[in-house]
């Protein structure tokens, strides 16, 4: 396609057809901008921060999959996504189309729609790159909050996202180790990723305060959950739920599977967390009481007798291989 915003008739015969818009005047291709009602009386607006996502990020649907999940978590009502996709100029309609079809699978899965769209094509960048926030409203004031004594329980695994997009773009390298069934077995649908099912059973216990596990992985949620709130953590290693595909692929790559993008796994405080997990194992969704919060500033990771510090944040291991 052209360097440039993509034409107006390839946006209507194929974004308009691909894409679910809130209404008519966001599906506008002469507007850049959203419409939609809203009554916020009482509520609170969300706006997510812009996040980015490449190609090789879960087919570029990443940064809509975080974008949801935060809503989710906040227990916000969704009101829409802004969307801007950035192409080079070699791509083809037809390859945007499958990107865009893609992305209509995950809006699907969590009952969302488009606000706003743009697609562009432009000589500097080799792999599409899609940028994506997501807008929605709660009511005022009801994030729980983490509080010494409650207990973390993780839904999901670690590096569960990470994992399944290192799986398919170190295909080849993996092969030297690893057979291809035990490679493909790793590998997750991008809808999959969505906490919708998995929040809503958390949201039930009333002081349920929950984070989505997203980039810098298990440890990067962990720390921020604990600084939000300036408690400590206790956190048992050998509790934190991992697939041994995750383990294996991180042995061979040399990565840290607790510091990789884990999308589609929850950290949730509360106070009884096993009532939490016998819920979710009665809907068959796997959980694990990890470790207790304390009244410290101290964030331990224990591994038996050996007792470590969960530093900052640090740059999520999946950006060594993308």
């Amino acid at each position: 396609m052209k360097i440039g915003s993509i034409a107006e008739n390839i946006y209507n015969r194929t974004v308009k057809k691909e894409l679910s818009f809130v209404n008519d005047k966001c599906a506008d291709f002469r507007r850049n901008c959203a419409f939609f009602d809203a009554d916020t009386q009482g509520k609170d607006f969300i706006i997510t921060n812009t996040r980015s996502s490449s190609l090789s990020m879960m087919n570029c649907t990443l940064s809509i999959i975080s974008s949801l999940n935060e809503l989710i978590v906040q227990e916000a009502e969704l009101v829409g996504l802004n969307i801007n996709l950035l192409m080079s100029e070699k791509y083809s309609e037809e390859k945007m189309r499958k990107i865009l079809a893609s992305i209509e699978e995950v809006l699907d899965k969590a009952d969302a729609k488009v606000l706003s769209f743009h697609g562009e094509n432009t000589s500097y960048i080799n792999e599409p790159v899609l940028t994506c926030s997501a807008i929605g409203y709660k009511k005022k004031n009801t994030k729980a909050v983490t509080k010494p004594g409650n207990d973390i329980v993780m839904i999901g695994t670690a590096g569960y996202a990470g994992t399944s997009i290192l799986a398919i773009k170190e295909r080849e390298n993996l092969l030297k180790r690893l057979p291809a069934d035990y490679i493909d077995g790793a590998v997750v649908k991008p809808d999959g990723l969505i906490v919708k099912d998995e929040a809503a059973l958390a949201i039930k216990s009333d002081d349920a305060c929950i984070y989505h596990v997203s980039e810098g992985g298990v440890y990067a949620t962990l720390w921020n959950m604990a600084s939000e709130s300036r408690v400590g953590l206790d956190i048992y290693i050998k509790n934190i739920p991992i697939k041994q595909e995750t383990v294996e692929i991180c042995n061979y790559l040399d990565l840290n599977p607790y510091e990789l993008m884990s999308e589609g796994s929850l950290l949730v405080s509360l106070t009884d967390g096993q009532k939490l997990v016998d819920s979710l194992l009665e809907k068959g969704i796997k959980s694990a009481i990890i470790g207790k919060v304390t009244d410290s500033n101290d964030k331990v990771i224990i591994n038996e007798d050996e007792r470590k510090f969960i530093t900052k944040p640090c740059p999520d291991e999946l950006f060594k291989y993308i």
